[in-house]
């Protein structure tokens, strides 16, 4: 079953989807479930280019191409790939970037 505003108590509307409790849950744009680049971007919260630049690094395999040979990405694929990013950052920098970005409200906000 495809969750629907109706079908979800406390959800209201944003762009492609709807909120509940600070997550977004995106309305498929596609009839197969597979998200382009601009909707796994929105998924996890990131730009369209950092999207290019996980395929780029090898970080996030398109799992499909659309109609016009544009790549396709399933929501794990997409959050599997979120997830490995961040954790390497933080094993390397030892910095969480949500932090940074001001997500995480127990951190300090930047200067």
């Amino acid at each position: 079953m495809i969750a629907t505003r109706r079908s979800v108590p406390g959800a209201h509307p944003c762009a492609r989807g709807f909120v509940v409790s600070g997550v977004v849950i995106m309305r498929p744009g596609r009839g197969d479930g597979y998200l382009t680049t601009a909707e796994a971007a929105r998924l996890v919260g990131v730009s369209v280019n950092t999207i290019y630049s996980w395929r780029n690094r090898g970080h996030l395999v398109a799992q499909g191409l659309d109609e016009r040979g544009r790549p396709l990405h399933t929501r794990e694929a997409v959050r599997a790939a979120e997830k490995r990013v961040r954790e390497n950052g933080i094993q390397v920098s030892g910095i969480d970037p949500r932090q940074l970005r001001g997500r995480d409200p127990s951190y300090p906000a930047a200067a």
